[in-house]
């Protein structure tokens, strides 16, 4: 069974790259050459690279390209951007829970007075 993660392969360009979508097929040294494959796939590269230029490019578990894996920084700022969302939603969701109580208790209150005033209401004097 193979991995579930992503894993590197080298690849040469096989093509001047003057767009952003290329032909790259697997170097000498990668895993799908090794097993006796050689693919030829496309995938967005860097405009201006020459043909023969190698690229390390990132495959997922079923051979697919994908991409790269985030950096320990990119990661740490994902997750720091997520705690905080995570912050703010729970101070938002508190403070709609409380104002809801008060929100409640104020309606509570107002239909007690009403229920001793509003009978009052009805009978005017001329």
């Amino acid at each position: 069974m193979r991995g579930h993660g992503r894993h590197a392969v080298r690849a040469v360009l096989l093509t001047d790259e003057s767009h952003h979508t290329s032909a790259i097929r697997p170097s000498s040294g990668s895993s799908d050459r090794s097993l006796g494959t050689v693919r030829t796939d496309r995938t967005l590269v860097d405009t201006g690279l020459k043909a023969g230029s190698r690229l390390l490019l990132w495959q997922d578990c079923n051979a697919a390209l994908a991409t790269a894996p985030p950096s320990t920084r990119e990661a740490a700022l994902e997750a720091g951007v997520l705690a905080g969302l995570a912050l703010v939603g729970t101070v938002h969701a508190a403070g709609a829970l409380a104002r809801w109580r008060l929100d409640r208790r104020r309606v509570e209150a107002w239909g007690r007075e009403w229920d001793l005033v509003g009978p009052r209401w009805g009978h005017r004097t001329s």
